[in-house]
């Protein structure tokens, strides 16, 4: 069993603000990748959106 630091109230070790900062930016990094996923997700569905945008302008121009 990993046993956990107790964190005393009072000055910081040096180092741990840049322990926090890192694991920070990984937790960006990460949310970075989901927002990626979730914009290729969006321009998909715009992409198929579109396609049936133009399928409906020609399903009119052949009703003329």
């Amino acid at each position: 069993m990993i046993e956990t630091p107790v964190i005393e109230p009072g000055p910081r070790p040096r180092g741990t603000r840049w322990e926090l900062a890192s694991s920070g930016s990984l937790q960006a990094v990460g949310a970075c990748k989901q927002w990626e996923r979730l914009g290729s997700e969006i321009t998909r569905g715009f992409d198929k959106l579109d396609h049936r945008l133009v399928s409906s302008e020609q399903y009119r121009e052949q009703g003329k």
